[in-house]
């Protein structure tokens, strides 16, 4: 009967997508490594959430560091940004003291990664690519990474150099219904207009005005998609 109860935890602990807390034999990287391999990167196929009815939450938040250029003629907006996307790995830890850290950097293809993307891209990411996320032992991920982005965006240009123009950067998953992925923003709009304005840099006709972060929902006839919009206000100026 005891063996039989064991299993029977087992099995729901493995059908609720629980990962054990990871056991370290010492204090080095490379004992932390061989526990993720073993627990954590051989799942990386799996949603990591309780169970495959669960939302992932995935808190989003995003800062502009330059605006590149405004085309009237391409109605494009060229943005830099800073993405940053963090959510946890349900069940994951390990004891910081034991496995010698709280935190590490690994590789982000082994681990699963949330299809996040701009609805607004209209050309291909040139911004260099980063092939690590921090990992924490909490089971949070940070995941940090720039984003250069040519964007759709109706422009009207009638009283330069006074104009203001608005612009849309939605983001979201490509095939997650809000059944699967949660998008949350982490910061409030005066966070991110602050932080903006503290990095940006502009093309020299354009300053950066105004952010607004709104939660929204894309719903078609098969689900809902769960979206975060960031209206980007920018307006003209003569740079004398």
């Amino acid at each position: 009967m005891k063996s039989a109860g064991i299993l029977i935890i087992i099995w729901v602990s493995l059908h609720n997508g629980f990962v054990w807390t990871l056991n370290c034999s010492n204090p080095t990287p490379e004992a932390l490594f061989n526990a993720l391999e073993k627990d954590l990167f051989s799942k990386k196929l799996h949603r990591p959430v309780k169970s495959i009815n669960s939302p992932l939450r995935v808190n989003v938040d995003m800062t502009v560091v330059a605006i590149l250029s405004v085309h009237e003629k391409e109605q494009s907006l060229t943005t830099f940004l800073w993405q940053v996307l963090e959510w946890d790995i349900y069940g994951l830890s390990w004891d910081a003291k034991e496995c010698g850290t709280h935190r590490v950097s690994v590789p982000r293809e082994e681990l699963w990664i949330p299809d996040i993307h701009i609805t607004q891209f209209m050309d291909e990411d040139k911004s260099p690519q980063t092939p690590y996320v921090y990992l924490y032992n909490t089971g949070h991920v940070y995941n940090d990474s720039p984003l250069r982005v040519a964007s759709t965006c109706k422009l009207g240009i009638y009283s330069f150099p006074f104009d203001i123009q608005n612009c849309s950067l939605t983001f979201g998953s490509y095939i997650h219904f809000d059944t699967d992925i949660m998008m949350v923003p982490s910061t409030t709009s005066a966070e991110i207009l602050e932080e903006s304005k503290l990095v940006a840099q502009t093309d020299g006709e354009w300053e950066l005005s105004d952010i607004e972060v709104v939660p929204a929902t894309l719903e078609i006839a098969d689900g809902k998609y769960s979206q975060i919009i960031y209206h980007v206000c920018c307006f003209s100026f003569l740079n004398l």
